[in-house]
């Protein structure tokens, strides 16, 4: 008697599923799910999948997880419509450049995985439209600079990962440490310098 509940509860379970799945697809304007990824309510996962580009995903999404691929770049306006996005985990790709307005219109993001990649620097403007980003990982780059003032659109930033590069702290990245101490800041930040070695 308790198997047969069981398969009858299973059953149900699965058919709920089945309707959730069929009318989130014949909503007006909802594309379905990238060919490869596994989706699931709004998280969106493509991992592993060789992809070298970011598919277009249902405007719903609020987790996108694009980790090991080949992307080499993103260029502008990738998230173009992408409001709801609240995760976005690009790490252990092949990223080299980004787009000065390829995160634009991300106004949901709290958490950006860039860590991991082949990234030397990242354009002045790259995190400008990005007001409720809590959580920045650019970790294990080529990052030897960084533009002046790039963090300062960032308000609600509370961790910052830039150790593993190649940061040269001379003049032109003295900026860096004036950001973190700025007043009212409580940002837990890593950074080692690779250049000059006391």
């Amino acid at each position: 008697m308790g198997i047969k509940k069981t398969l009858v509860f299973f059953h149900f379970i699965v058919f709920l599923l089945e309707l959730g799945r069929i009318s989130n697809a014949q909503r007006p304007g909802n594309r379905r799910c990238p060919t490869g990824c596994v989706c699931f309510v709004t998280t969106v996962r493509c991992m592993h999948l060789r992809l070298d580009s970011i598919p277009r995903v249902p405007v719903e999404t609020r987790i996108l997880d694009m980790r090991f691929n080949r992307i080499r770049s993103i260029p502008s306006s990738t998230f173009h419509r992408m409001w709801n996005l609240n995760t976005l985990l690009l790490n252990n790709n092949e990223i080299q450049s980004i787009s000065e307005d390829a995160f634009r219109g991300l106004s949901s993001l709290k958490y950006l995985y860039l860590h991991d990649n082949k990234l030397v620097t990242v354009p002045s403007g790259t995190f400008a439209t990005l007001p409720k980003l809590e959580r920045l990982l650019l970790h294990a780059n080529l990052i030897e600079t960084l533009p002046n003032r790039l963090f300062d659109h960032l308000t609600s930033l509370k961790r910052l990962r830039l150790d593993g590069n190649r940061l040269r702290c001379d003049c032109d990245l003295s900026w860096l440490a004036t950001f973190l101490k700025g007043p009212g800041r409580k940002i837990f930040a890593a950074a080692i310098c690779h250049h000059p070695r006391t």
